[in-house]
């Protein structure tokens, strides 16, 4: 009987894994994120110094940034 419950349980555990695997995915590269290619666009475009030094702390940000999360507002 307890090895019946043991595979059970193995077999629910994997089964989940399984199921589960695309939350365990790495985030997603930076560069395909809409903030950053705005953001180093307006940076090429840039010639103020404090625009130039404020875009380049909000790419650094978005570089470094611990995780990854969408928000959209509803229309």
């Amino acid at each position: 009987m307890k090895l019946i419950q043991s595979l059970l349980v193995i077999f629910v555990v994997l089964f989940n894994l399984a199921i589960a695997q695309p939350s365990l995915a790495n985030k997603p590269p930076v560069t395909s994120n809409p903030d950053y290619i705005s953001v180093t666009e307006e940076l090429a475009k840039a010639n103020d110094p404090t625009e130039i030094a404020k875009l380049q702390f909000e790419k650094y940000i978005i570089e470094t940034g611990e995780s990854f999360a969408e928000c959209r507002n509803p229309d």
